[in-house]
């Protein structure tokens, strides 16, 4: 939520939110997370990005996107809920890595579901 332009680095430590097990805050002393993003397209009050995590920390992209003040749609846990789309706009497009017997690379792609290509569309961005 909100329109970001070009790329960036989001290099920022993750760690439990006191109280509460489920909820992730940036703040020192927590696990390093690395997240790279890429603006595809920004209008209507929403950007579409591309993101690659090199680190894997639970909520990651949730919680770096929302502590830089760009919380996921949708996303009632770090910002808002969404009146088109009911859970956080967060899709994996594709993800790789190298199987552990073997070393081979595997890659899996998945297409986009129905109700975020309806969100997508609706807020004029292009389908990809």
């Amino acid at each position: 939520h909100g329109e970001l332009h070009g790329s960036g680095t989001i290099d920022l430590p993750i760690k439990r939110k006191p109280g509460l097990s489920t909820m992730r805050l940036v703040e020192e002393g927590g696990e390093r997370a690395v997240t790279h993003w890429e603006a595809i397209e920004a209008k209507d009050g929403y950007t579409l990005l591309s993101v690659r995590l090199e680190t894997g920390r639970t909520h990651q992209i949730r919680v770096h996107f929302s502590h830089i003040g760009y919380p996921l749609a949708g996303d009632t846990m770090y910002g808002q809920s969404n009146d088109l789309l009911n859970r956080q706009a967060l899709h994996c497009a594709n993800v790789s890595f190298l199987h552990p017997v073997g070393m081979k690379k595997v890659i899996v792609r998945s297409d986009l579901p129905e109700d975020m290509r309806l969100f997508i569309t609706a807020h004029g961005f292009r389908v990809f």
